[in-house]
């Protein structure tokens, strides 16, 4: 394009990208039961918070440990 002709326009590569480090989790293994929230007070908090149906609460803790509900509707 002759708008940036001449113009240095500076290009990361892919490798160079910032990556999250997750801890794995071995495969088969269900880690529902370490994150699951069970308390009845913080589930009616949060039905009452998002107006939503679901059976099970996951609470994820991000790299900055901010806290994350994952809202789960399944039957298992």
């Amino acid at each position: 394009m002759p708008e940036y002709e001449g113009t240095a326009i500076k290009v990361e590569s892919m490798a160079k990208k910032r990556r999250i480090e997750r801890e794995m989790q071995p495969e088969g293994e269900d880690v529902t039961a370490k994150l699951e929230i069970t308390d009845p007070a913080t589930l009616e908090d949060l039905r009452d918070k998002y107006k939503v149906e679901f059976t099970k609460v996951l609470d994820v803790r991000t790299s900055g440990n901010g806290q994350v509900y994952i809202l789960v509707n399944s039957d298992t």
